[in-house]
């Protein structure tokens, strides 16, 4: 599996590649991942989005960018998540206390949930951690 070119490629329907190395990969462009992809890995390379709310079950390398939700939401990796250094992870934190401060504990924001099965489960991250915010809302 291999998302080339621009655009979306929102997949809706869970898709098994089997266990055989490198089989997905997203070169340009965004890949939403809204059900389960199943693969030994999926690598991001630069250029290269992943999005979504479902599941990925496999290792994910990431030297591209990894956007949690379709907006906010949770991306689930059932692996290990590792981060090259040219790689980001852009996460979204909707405000709802005040414009001065946002807390994040009072806040909607995306999250990657990495199931850990086995000790050898692991996230690394070896970049850029970009935080953006939708909205500040001033309750006066």
């Amino acid at each position: 599996l291999t998302k080339s070119g621009d655009g979306l490629w929102n997949l809706t329907n869970d898709i098994n590649l089997g266990a055989a190395p490198g089989t997905a990969s997203i070169n340009d462009g965004i890949l939403a991942v809204n059900a389960n992809l199943t693969a030994s890995g999926l690598s991001v390379f630069p250029g290269g989005t992943l999005q979504g709310t479902g599941t990925v079950i496999g290792n994910v390398n990431n030297t591209g960018a990894v956007g949690p939700g379709n907006s906010i939401g949770t991306l689930n990796i059932s692996g290990n998540y590792a981060q090259g250094s040219s790689g980001a992870l852009a996460i979204e934190v909707d405000c709802q206390s005040n414009a001065f401060a946002c807390r994040v504990l009072n806040s909607r924001h995306d999250q990657v949930a990495t199931f850990v099965t086995r000790r050898e489960r692991e996230a690394a991250l070896h970049a850029q951690l970009e935080l953006s915010t939708l909205r500040l809302r001033d309750p006066h």
